[in-house]
This record gives structure tokens, C-alpha cells and sequence, in this order.
């Protein structure tokens, strides 16, 4: 996987706060819209299951933090913003590669990827956070450790990424 994010991320780039909504509108090739949702909210989790912080799927892109969509891209397969400095109610935008045959190991992997980017994480090498991170079906202690250091160890049960922006999560 090749990936437009920069190398070099200056300073801790991070959210200020632990609730992060995201919403995706993704239709892939050989995929239905169920099974692209469900590898989404997967690679969210791999993320909140070791950091303390809790990823949201909300119901429309103008209350996400983190909105995904599928764009033409040249040789990259994803893109995402960086919070690197963002207001609580801030936008990031991602982008993933409309123009592959995915399998459902790539994409996964790449969203993964991605999303450690909407997170704050920069590229390192032998890890899922590398620019060509194709073949890291989990993180790995390097990944884990750096998400750690932004947001903490998990101290609580695992967020349902199935609940949708319900009057008690709302944070706008």
C-alpha cells in the first residue's frame, strides 16, 4: 500500500477528547454495503481496543469527526487528515482508492492504516503505520504503544461502534 500522508509529523498530533464519531459512504467492487460497514467499524476497533478512547459511527457526515469516502487516487490506496491541532468538533476527511480490486485483507489493512492517521499516528516503519504497511493483519507493539502515548491504555469496556449519535453521545 502506498499512502499520501507525510512522512514527518512534527509535535503530538492528536484529538483533544476521547468520544470520536466517524461515518463512511463506501461502495467497493465485490462488496456489499454491509460487509464495507462492518470492516470499518473493525478497524476502528483495533484501535479502541488498546487505547482509551471511544470511535462513534453517526448517521450523517455533518456530525462525523471523521468522514470517509472513496475517491479516484493515483498510485495510493488511502488518504486521511491528520488532528493535528483541530477544534473538539472538527472535520477530517479520508479518502480510499475507488479505482482497485480490493480484497477484504487490503482493505482492512488500509483502513486500519488510515485510520491511525485520523488518530494522530505518523508513518513508521515495520509497523501497520508504515507507508507500504501491506501484509500487518494486527498492530504491532510499536503501533501500540504510539496510540497509547496519545490516548492512554484502555480502562473500560470496549465502545459499541453500533451506536448511533443517541441523545447521550452526542458531544456537539
Amino acid at each position: 500500500m502506498k499512502c499520501e500522508c507525510p512522512d514527518l509529523i512534527t509535535g503530538v498530533c492528536k484529538w483533544n477528547k476521547k468520544d470520536i464519531t466517524y461515518w463512511e459512504e463506501m461502495n467497493f467492487s465485490g462488496f456489499t454495503r454491509e460487509e464495507v460497514k462492518a470492516l470499518y467499524d473493525e478497524a476502528w476497533m483495533t484501535w479502541a481496543r488498546v487505547a482509551d478512547f471511544n470511535p462513534r459511527r453517526v448517521d450523517s457526515a455533518d456530525k462525523a469527526n471523521v468522514v470517509a469516502r472513496e475517491a479516484f487516487l493515483g498510485l495510493a490506496l488511502g488518504w486521511s487528515g491528520l488532528p493535528c491541532g483541530v477544534s473538539d468538533n472538527a472535520q477530517l476527511g479520508q479518502k480510499y482508492k475507488s479505482n482497485t480490486r480490493w480484497t477484504k485483507k487490503a482493505l482492512l489493512e488500509t483502513m486500519r492504516h488510515e485510520i491511525g492517521h485520523a488518530l494522530g499516528l505518523g508513518h513508521m516503519r515495520g509497523t501497520i503505520m508504515s507507508p507500504s504497511a501491506m501484509g500487518f493483519d494486527k498492530l504491532t507493539e510499536k503501533d501500540i504503544k504510539e496510540i497509547q502515548e496519545r490516548y492512554g491504555k484502555r480502562t473500560s469496556p470496549e465502545p459499541d461502534p453500533d451506536k448511533l449519535d443517541k441523545e447521550e453521545f452526542k458531544i456537539f
